[in-house]
């Protein structure tokens, strides 16, 4: 089979995994209490259900160390069955015993087999009728909405699962590091093995592993197309939710997916199963249920009949907020701001007694489920690992900062107040003077200030230099503005207050975008919150377009037309961008392996028994074939080779049967190009000493050219003193895997002479 075959394979197999564990359960259990909300919300309510239940239970079970397939399978499944029971008060005995007294008659041969058969054959006959229905209301009825769905989904795997068929090794080099601290959790439940750190991902990968199998290097090459599905997923489930429009939505899913007016930078991530990018999908439900509770709970204080539902949205809001905690603390932050944003839209609302106190324990509430398990873990003596101490000195020095402008402000304003004591006859000039300086100091400011935004826009998030993206967010925003005014002026509250809560948002990541400059803290590099950024622009895009036809149609009797309206848009859209090429093609992501390197160790793990063999190679197998196999890394065999001169010779004994030995004959450039990047290994390079950096650097640049030049020459060595012994058991023309059989009862010593194994040998 292919490498491309056994691609699709796995994705398709990696995607019904988790697809089985984070949405079905929660849709046996709550599909009779939910189907009275509309497909996009139940869609975002199964998906944070699932993956906070996979979560928190591998966090439990983790720091129990009590962690396996049996235990996960048996805590996933005994409580959904209970919670299904429960909750649609299903009669569970009434239901049993006609099948125990069918059984029965069966075993006693009071029924025959054919009768059983005819019996068992009606029921699945009835059972496909019912799912034949099912689908016909939620599908056939819907169809031109599952159209274009199909057409969301299509295009971001053109965009982006198109990669998949081009690199199969890691595209981002702190994969290999998110794949050690996940095979660790299966190593006796070590868990923050390196520090703490927010484990949600780690936790859905592990989960995937340990009950279905999968490997976890498998997992971390392919998961990106899920959860990139999954981000785009939940942008049109959130519009969705939002607007009053039927089809927008899904030209706002459609262009954040292929649009070029976005710089790579902003979504080149997405090659990568990264947790910043599987938190990105928790990030709009939290918001989306806030917004639901501000409404629900307005109608049920003005109707004191309604029944009191309005505080499951706040729960729905407390999930998906401590997901974002959960995954990385970046996606919380962007939550937070978004949640500011809400402060100043809803602020008529939100400071009131009745809502402001509700929504403070839901946050409170949130934050202490996330941090509660890494809490646990830090005071039973696990470090912070190095991202939050950062994380955390960043804060710091933010306040710090901010305490010695309060400091200053204070010096200075006592100083203005003692002045101005002494000299009350000047004061109404000096005002005059002061007030005229500060006029033009603030036109100034706000000049400064657009121009940086300007800058900041065109250099992280746009694709071209002609400022379209930059004015057209700005002119977004400005409408935004306007239209939420005219909202509340005609008394459309609660649809007002999110658009106006959008501008708020907008402005914050606008500030965060621009910290740096602005001589603010910076709480996240410029180059990570552009990634954010541009996943909220589609919906200054939506909610713009959105508003305008809810003012210009909202009166019309029949808001069919509205629908109409907005789906010859997105047609107009769609046709408009394809017309003048603002579609852009899939990004060609080269891996951090080879493919033919990821080729050998497939084959190696499907062939060969586990703890039979050893990988001699550079650094990423490492993690891959952890818990199958051994590595012995190729630098560390390089260097137990050399001697110095009147030393005795070094011995290299590897005990087991197979050893396979990993050459570029090109040299990837990990992370790192030099001038003659793409040379192949050569005796020059070979003649070469052994670099001396240590960790990645020893792998990097020219670096790599010498390690794998001196690597080749061994192996031809050693293969002319045992040619029927050392075979070549995969080559292409980037690469070649040698292979040794050897006999368990005498090893074979690799330290051979090769003509290098002195430490004075080659040049710098």
């Amino acid at each position: 089979m292919s490498m491309k075959m056994l691609s699709v394979l796995q994705l398709i197999e990696i995607f019904l995994a988790y697809f089985l564990i984070t949405f079905l359960p929660p849709f046996f259990v709550l599909r009779r209490k939910l189907k009275t909300q509309s497909l996009s919300v139940r869609f975002m309510i199964y998906c944070i259900l699932g993956n906070f239940y996979v979560i928190n239970l591998v966090f439990l079970l983790q720091l129990l160390h009590i962690s396996n397939r049996f235990t996960l399978i048996f805590f996933t499944v005994v409580p959904a069955i209970a919670a299904m029971i429960k909750i649609n008060h299903l009669p569970v005995r009434e239901t049993l015993e006609p099948c125990f007294e069918s059984t029965r008659r069966f075993l006693n041969g009071q029924v025959g087999v054919r009768s059983q058969l005819e019996k068992t054959w009606f029921w699945i006959g009835k059972e496909l009728r019912c799912f034949g229905k099912w689908c016909q209301k939620v599908i056939l009825k819907h169809s031109l909405d599952w159209i274009l769905v199909f057409v969301v989904t299509a295009l971001v795997f053109w965009i982006y699962g198109s990669n998949m068929f081009r690199t199969y090794g890691y595209c981002a080099s702190d994969i290999p590091v998110h794949n050690y601290w996940i095979n660790y959790m299966s190593k006796d439940c070590q868990i923050f093995v390196d520090g703490v750190y927010p484990f949600g991902f780690h936790c859905v990968i592990y989960y995937l592993h340990t009950v279905f199998g999968i490997a976890t290097y498998t997992l971390l090459r392919l998961f990106w197309v899920v959860q990139t599905l999954l981000v785009h997923y939940m942008l049109f489930a959130f519009l969705k939710g939002c607007c009053r429009s039927k089809f927008l939505p899904y030209a706002g899913a459609g262009i954040y997916a292929v649009s070029s007016q976005f710089s790579e930078s902003v979504y080149m991530r997405f090659y990568s199963s990264l947790p910043q990018e599987f938190g990105m999908i928790f990030i709009l439900p939290s918001i989306y249920f806030l917004f639901a509770y501000f409404e629900k709970r307005k109608a049920e204080l003005d109707d004191h009949k309604m029944k009191r539902r309005a505080n499951w949205y706040l729960v729905g809001f407390a999930i998906s907020f401590s997901l974002t905690l959960a995954v990385h603390f970046y996606g919380t932050m962007i939550a937070g701001l978004f949640c500011l944003g809400i402060g100043v839209g809803y602020g008529f609302r939100f400071f009131r007694k009745k809502y402001f106190f509700p929504v403070l324990l839901a946050g409170v509430f949130g934050v202490i489920i996330a941090i509660l398990p890494m809490g646990i873990a830090y005071v039973t003596g696990t470090p912070l690992q190095g991202s939050l101490k950062w994380g955390m000195s960043v804060v710091s020095s933010g306040e710090e900062v901010d305490h010695q402008q309060k400091e200053h402000s204070e010096k200075e304003s006592s100083k203005v107040k003692k002045e101005d004591r002494e000299s009350v006859v000047l004061y109404k000039d000096l005002f005059k003077e002061w007030s005229v300086s500060f006029k033009n100091r603030m036109k100034t400011k706000a000049k400064d200030t657009w121009d940086i935004l300007r800058d900041s826009i065109d250099y992280w998030l746009s694709s071209s230099d002609d400022l379209v993206l930059y004015r057209s967010i700005c002119g977004g925003m400005a409408c935004l503005l306007i239209v939420s005014i005219l909202l509340f002026i005609l008394k459309q509250q609660d649809y007002g207050a999110r658009i106006l809560s959008t501008v708020c948002f907008m402005v914050f990541m606008s500030v965060l975008l621009m910290a740096n400059k602005l001589g603010l803290p910076e709480l996240m590099d410029s180059n990570r919150c552009a990634i954010f950024y541009a996943y909220m622009v589609p919906i200054v895009w939506v909610f713009c377009a959105d508003a305008c036809l809810t003012l210009l149609l909202g009166w019309v009797r029949f808001q069919w037309m509205i629908h109409v309206v907005s789906f010859a848009l997105v047609c107009g859209i769609g046709f408009y961008m394809t017309e003048k090429d603002l579609v852009k093609d899939p990004l060609y992501m080269e891996g951090f392996e080879t493919n033919s390197a990821i080729t050998c160790l497939t084959n190696i793990l499907h062939n060969d028994e586990e703890k039979t063999w050893t990988i001699c190679s550079a650094n990423d197998e490492l993690r891959m074939c952890e818990e199958y196999g051994y590595h012995y890394e190729t630098i560390k065999f390089l260097r137990n080779m050399e001697y110095k001169k009147g030393e005795k010779k070094k011995k290299i004994v590897i005990p087991t049967n197979r050893v396979y030995f990993f050459i570029e004959k090109i040299p990837l450039d990990y992370s790192v190009t030099y001038e003659n990047s793409g040379q192949k290994i050569s005796k020059k390079g070979a003649d070469r000493k052994l670099p001396v950096a240590e960790g990645l650097g020893i792998y990097q640049g020219e670096n790599r050219w010498v390690v794998m030049s001196r690597m080749y020459s061994w192996a031809r060595a050693f293969q002319q003193k045992y040619p029927n012994e050392m075979k070549v058991y995969y080559e292409s023309d980037e690469f070649i895997c040698y292979r040794i059989e050897q006999n368990t009862y005498s090893f074979y010593n690799f330290a051979i002479d090769y003509g290098y194994n002195t430490k004075t040998y080659g040049k710098k």
